[in-house]
């Protein structure tokens, strides 16, 4: 990354990596702000879903601003095509396999170019139609809504509340610091089960709990409460109340993932690759929401207004009346959690096909400029020739120039307007430059006869 920035002077940048969250806090934690104000993060969408839910908002290429329709998995199409090779190389010494791969490469690479155009506007077309059946779902759920309870920019807002309510809690600064447990809660829960202890009779975790006891009794010098006294009660109740608490904040935070990852793993079939990896996501979630769910239960009295026991159902869904007692309910909405999500991913998709379209006039515009001025570069070479041969063979370069230039140009005006001008024709004038499968096969019949031109020959 660093010799990526130094050879573009600095230039901002975006990296497309399987585990970008992992490299992103290495580079925190080392202090590379140098390189984090200058480089973006994001983790190919197939291996996205191999991410937990707050990995896949905050670095899922849907999510991330500027990338558009991009999916960071084009160098794993590399890696498919020359997986072909594999079978035919094995047996081959180093120098011949690479010879083989080289030439694959070449071709592959080719292959590409010389569908540059035709792959632009399609992706173009392609943009345009999923921008405009995202943006119809988007607007008929916000339609079902009250006048002012959810708008566009309403809509925006639970963009950014769901990236800033992750990150929160990804640096322990949540909302919820008024449950964290005080020393005096500490103090309690140790002299709850120091009291147990004792009449169970295991001395070793007796004689640690004595000691910790101790410490907070000399350091506070108080003495030790009586377990049946009324202060005892009165400390040991607010602290299990913020137990509860605590454990129903991250049940709601799994119940949240769950829901979400519900809805995602309806879109693919069984079969598909992504869906066995959702798959293994939920089953992970529910996993940590049953022990959860058991921790929660073995908190036990006394406590404040909150439920002894909880089972699965209690917590279906993260509008469920359990959470009602944790104040700020992400559930305290008319809108459901589950239609807040789907109309979040819908407005993230009509934003990054927005962007697509953009970069993608942006790259027409883009490759018109480069061919334009290869074209340039091959004129000025021709009155540097002496050599019949040279000069031919770049005469059909141009030719080719030409008649590339003329059919792009053509095929993007659609979507780049007139803020191209091409070079006038020199060389393909009035020969069929417009017809780019007449042009193709011309140059095809030039470049098999030899001697093209012979010193002296007028013709």
């Amino acid at each position: 990354m660093k010799l990526l920035l130094n050879e573009n002077n600095g230039q901002k940048m975006h990296v497309s990596y399987d585990i970008a969250c992992l490299l992103k806090k290495h580079l925190q934690k080392n202090g590379h702000e140098d390189i984090l104000k200058k480089v973006s993060f994001s983790i190919p969408i197939f291996h996205c879903y191999g991410h937990g839910v707050p990995c896949q908002i905050l670095y899922g290429p849907r999510r991330t601003k500027n990338l558009g329709l991009t999916d960071g998995e084009r160098i794993e199409r590399l890696w498919s095509y020359l997986g072909k090779f594999s079978s035919i190389t094995k047996e081959m010494s180093p120098e011949n396999r690479t010879d083989l791969l080289t030439d694959g490469l070449i071709y592959y690479g080719q292959k590409i170019k010389d569908k540059v155009g035709d792959s632009l506007v399609s992706k173009y077309k392609r943009a345009s139609k999923l921008e405009e059946n995202s943006n119809t779902s988007l607007l008929e759920m916000l339609s079902s809504f009250p006048d002012g309870e959810a708008d566009m920019d309403i809509v925006e807002e639970w963009v950014n509340e769901e990236k800033t309510s992750i990150l929160s809690r990804m640096q322990n600064s949540s909302n919820e610091s008024e449950y964290v447990l005080s020393k005096t809660d500490i103090y309690a829960l140790d002299l709850q089960k120091y009291y147990r202890i004792r009449c169970d009779g295991n001395e070793e975790d007796l004689s640690r709990l004595e000691k910790k006891l101790s410490a907070y009794e000399n350091k506070n010098k108080m003495k030790r409460i009586d377990k049946d006294g009324e202060t005892f009660i009165s400390c040991l109740k607010v602290a299990k109340t913020k137990e509860k608490k605590l454990a129903l904040t991250t049940i709601r935070q799994q119940v949240s993932e769950k829901q979400y990852l519900l809805k995602l793993i309806r879109k693919y079939a069984k079969g598909q690759s992504i869906y066995h990896r959702l798959s293994k996501q939920l089953k992970c979630v529910i996993k940590k929401e049953k022990k959860s769910i058991d921790g929660y239960n073995k908190i036990g009295e006394p406590c404040f207004n909150m439920p002894l026991i909880i089972c699965s159902d209690d917590v279906n869904t993260v509008e469920s009346e359990i959470f009602n007692c944790l104040g700020q309910n992400e559930g305290s909405s008319r809108i459901p959690s589950v239609l807040k999500q789907e109309i979040v991913q819908l407005k993230c998709l009509v934003t990054r096909c927005q962007e697509e379209k953009e970069l993608l006039t942006q790259e027409m515009s883009s490759t018109l400029n480069w061919y334009q001025d290869q074209l340039v570069k091959l004129r000025r070479r021709l009155g540097e020739l002496d050599t019949s041969g040279s000069f031919s063979h770049l005469i059909r370069g141009g030719m080719y120039l030409e008649m590339l230039i003329t059919h792009l140009s053509n095929l993007f005006q659609e979507y780049i307007g007139d803020t191209f001008t091409p070079l006038p024709l020199i060389l393909t004038e009035n020969v069929m430059s417009d017809d780019h499968k007449k042009m193709s096969e011309m140059l095809a019949y030039l470049a098999s006869v030899e001697d093209l031109l012979v010193d002296g020959d007028s013709d």
